[in-house]
């Protein structure tokens, strides 16, 4: 009897769609981490499964994006960085309002632990080609506040650039890109439930700050405030140990435009679109974004 059961056993994991729809109701941590290394079969009836690639962020779903969407951010990656997607270890859900959350060193690097952090830092991990959520966000609404080019009249950001990712926002890409700039940043998602926009402030640059997240979040696109100060010598922890140094410039075909504040000897502003290709476009992103203030 035991041996007819094994036997039944075996052919039921040889069928490949009755294998696929038991690994479908196994939690996804585990499909992620430990089922795939049960055998090569299992690993590659995973791989090929779309519906257990969309539950695992790899895959693009078939849910179009549309006003008022709801996303489904990346809970597998949510507990290694839930800065990165504007959560507290304590919460399970994003802010229902205005959902913003700083990512700093500090912040990052008290979530890692020696073995978590060799681990994280291994080349190809796979953590690294998931999408950030579902449906994908694939816009980035950039924004870089450098102290030494502030201006005390204005309180604006002096540069502004916009990324886009056709195929959806890679985890990859959004922690090589915050972990490859300087300073810290503020991360703003789209709204998660169907909001009014608030009426029109009275001044013009609160105005423009609130027009700003406004359109970000009608563009489904992740807004980043990146606010660099001077450098703090000798810092700890160091960004380098938990990050592969990457040259960014491979980000150049997806810098959609860039703009430059703009302000005259009467105080007027604007911001500037520079009318540039996207080689000069990313050169003048990085410049800002990584150059040190001494």
């Amino acid at each position: 009897m035991a041996g007819n059961t094994g036997f039944a056993r075996e052919r039921v994991f040889n069928l490949t769609e009755l294998l696929e729809n038991i690994l479908w109701r196994v939690g996804d941590r585990d499909v992620l981490v430990n089922v795939q290394r049960v055998s090569k079969r299992w690993r590659d009836v995973i791989k090929a499964s779309p519906k257990i690639q969309k539950a695992l962020y790899f895959r693009e779903s078939s849910i179009p994006q549309a006003p008022n969407q709801t996303y489904s951010v990346n809970r597998l990656m949510i507990c290694a960085l839930p800065q990165f997607f504007n959560m507290s270890t304590s919460n399970t859900e994003l802010s229902h309002f205005k959902p913003h959350g700083h990512v700093t060193m500090a912040g990052l690097t008290w979530h890692f632990n020696y073995v978590f952090q060799l681990k994280w830092l291994v080349n190809n991990a796979s953590w690294r080609g998931m999408l950030v959520s579902q449906p994908p966000i694939k816009k980035v609404h950039w924004q870089i506040w450098r102290q030494d080019q502030s201006d005390l009249r204005i309180f604006l950001p002096q540069t502004l650039v916009e990324l886009e990712f056709p195929e959806g926002l890679r985890m990859g890409d959004y922690y090589d890109l915050i972990l490859g700039t300087r300073g810290s940043h503020e991360i703003i998602w789209p709204y998660m439930d169907k909001v009014e926009k608030d009426p029109p402030h009275s001044e013009d640059i609160f105005r423009w700050v609130e027009d700003e997240q406004w359109r970000a979040h009608e563009e489904h696109a992740i807004m980043v405030r990146q606010d660099i100060t001077r450098r703090v010598e000798n810092p700890s922890p160091r960004r380098d140990d938990y990050w592969h140094p990457k040259d960014l410039r491979i980000y150049q075909q997806n810098v959609r435009s860039i703009k430059i504040l703009d302000i005259d000897a009467t105080g007027s502003w604007s911001f500037g679109k520079r009318k540039v290709d996207s080689i000069l476009a990313t050169h003048m992103f990085l410049r800002a974004a990584q150059d040190i203030i001494a």
